[in-house]
């Protein structure tokens, strides 16, 4: 089956490897032809590393996806572990400096899914960051543990992309997690699937969808909360899909939750010590009602801890985090 067949007008094929960029790459040509159904082989050995550099016909911009159909020798998990990609511009001051560095098993940017022409290859898509026209798969050993990753073609979408992007966050709060994007322009746009995961590794499930725009050349911003993220690190993303169901995924949002319990002091009315409750880690500072700092403490692991207040003139006094704006009143009893 040609590799053509299986691809869109808005995608290009690469046609040629680097000879003096290939090593220990068994018939790199064959990742270059028109053909699916034939593959080059990356091989690396205890004695050093596998490469296979492709080159592009015309430069892939930023914001669009490279992507390598491989069928690997072992595990996934096993060979993932060992292989890292590298693009290059061949029009760069240096061309062998590369424009991004991005190791397969931990970058965010990367996404691993089955190749939906033959379940038995996978599909390594990756978004660029800057413009490239070479992409370069390196291979290592584990622990000299040998596989090989057959590669049977490279290819990049070109076409202008239906949204741009132009920025994803995510903030923790009290209640969840708070995700916002934003949008620059939208073509035949249909909707975003905000989604999580709890590692890299396990893959990512679906939280709900928000309408696009559509169409549209000004800005659009769009919200979403994530109300059942429980405490601990979640990796975001969002898939953005058009009218025809193509689909995009944006850059890997990591973040922790459940960072944001709330600060309380007690007693209300203190003495001498003041029982301090909030979110490890938290930089407290102890205010007067001229908002002036009159203390400062840190909560630690236990989130959990006593202050001292006795030195304190009796009033009224904030406890205030200053990393998150929590804050607790409370009042300073006068000495007698």
């Amino acid at each position: 089956m040609a590799a053509s067949s299986g691809m869109a007008q808005s995608q290009i094929q690469a046609r040629s490897y680097q000879t003096n960029r290939t090593v220990r790459t068994t018939a790199p040509e064959l990742a270059v032809d028109d053909l699916i159904s034939t593959s080059a082989t990356v091989a690396p050995t205890v004695l050093g590393t596998a490469t296979l550099r492709v080159t592009f016909p015309k430069p892939v911009q930023p914001g669009q996806q490279g992507i390598l159909v491989i069928k690997p020798s072992a595990s996934l998990a096993t060979v993932l572990g060992g292989m890292s990609l590298r693009t290059y511009s061949t029009s760069a001051q240096n061309p062998d400096n590369p424009m991004q560095s991005m190791a397969m098993s931990t970058s965010p940017l990367i996404q691993v899914t089955l190749d939906p022409s033959d379940p038995g290859q996978q599909q390594v898509k990756f978004m660029a960051t800057q413009a490239f026209d070479q992409i370069e798969l390196t291979a290592t050993t584990l622990l000299n543990t040998s596989y090989s990753v057959d590669v049977s073609a490279v290819f990049a979408t070109v076409a202008p992309l239906p949204v741009q992007l132009t920025a994803f966050r995510g903030k923790a709060t009290e209640t969840g997690v708070a995700l916002s994007w934003e949008t620059a322009s939208e073509r035949n746009a249909d909707y975003f699937e905000v989604q999580r995961a709890e590692s890299l590794a396990d893959g990512f499930s679906s939280l709900g969808q928000v309408k696009c725009a559509g169409a549209s050349t000004q800005q659009h911003i769009y919200q979403f909360a994530d109300a059942t993220a429980a405490a601990g690190r979640h990796y975001y993303r969002l898939r953005q899909v058009d009218l025809t169901g193509t689909e995009i995924f944006s850059p890997v949002v990591a973040l922790e939750a459940g960072l944001l319990a709330g600060l309380t002091a007690y007693p209300t009315l203190a003495t001498h010590t003041l029982h301090v409750s909030g979110p490890a880690g938290a930089h407290l500072r102890i205010l007067d009602q001229q908002g002036k700092q009159v203390q400062a403490a840190d909560i630690v692991a236990s989130q959990q801890q006593q202050l001292d207040v006795s030195g304190l003139p009796g009033g009224v006094y904030f406890l205030r985090d200053a990393s998150t704006g929590l804050s607790a009143r409370f009042v300073k009893a006068g000495d007698r």
